[in-house]
């Protein structure tokens, strides 16, 4: 599994305990959440700086035209893996500097918390394969390699 600047929580935590990593403000009460509480989106004037600061405005444009309401459930959700199971499948992390989504300091806290065989950093946003598509191309066929 290759974790791409992404919640990698370990067994028993949920996503509201790495809520003191979120700067300044968590993620999560940023969200619109719609009427029935399933799904919720981002407000749009927030969303270029935060998940596409590094990228060019046609890659925004298009990033954006793609967005659809994510589901609220996994948010919510305490996650439960064993060692047997998940414990055997190998992890990769590709941590990104620049991430207003996920700061770094809340990748790293993940990353010490569920450890990965490999972590390669970017110095990039939440979208490197906008921002940095060479660069994560690159560690992702290193991983593949491996």
């Amino acid at each position: 599994v290759v974790y791409l600047t992404a919640v990698m929580l370990k067994s028993g935590q949920e996503r509201s305990e790495l809520s003191a990593y979120d700067d300044p403000v968590p993620m999560t009460s940023k969200r619109i959440v719609s009427a029935d509480g399933l799904s919720a989106t981002m407000p749009p004037e927030i969303i270029p700086e935060t998940f596409y600061a590094s990228c060019p405005p046609d890659d925004v444009a298009r990033a954006m035209a793609r967005l659809v309401p994510q589901a609220t459930d996994p948010i919510k959700r305490t996650v439960s893996t064993t060692p047997e199971r998940f414990g055997t499948v190998r992890r990769a992390y590709i941590e990104c500097l620049q991430d207003r989504a996920i700061p770094i300091a809340m990748q790293r806290a993940m990353i010490a918390g569920q450890p990965c065989e490999k972590v390669f950093t970017i110095d990039t946003d939440h979208s490197p394969f906008y921002s940095a598509p060479d660069e994560l191309a690159a560690h992702l066929l290193t991983l593949s390699a491996s």
